[in-house]
């Protein structure tokens, strides 16, 4: 995939997220946050949307370790 193509595909999915987190849906928010992730790691604003979706379902621990990561990334 060219850099163009991935630069594309992270945007989608980040939308995706963020409409899955409006709609409710947040098990397929985080979903599509970690696939963000498993794509780039360091992806401040996945790691931002994954650690509220996690403080949103009460993984308290696991929003804190996003937070942690986004910050470092930042």
């Amino acid at each position: 995939m060219s850099t163009s193509e991935d630069n594309d595909a992270v945007a989608a999915l980040l939308q995706q997220a963020a409409s899955y987190q409006r709609q409710g849906e947040l098990d397929q928010a985080l979903r599509s946050y970690r696939h963000v992730l498993a794509m780039r790691p360091d992806h401040a604003e996945a790691l931002q949307g994954a650690g509220i979706v996690c403080g949103q379902r009460g993984r308290f621990d696991e929003a804190r370790d996003f937070f942690s990561a986004a910050c470092a990334a930042q």
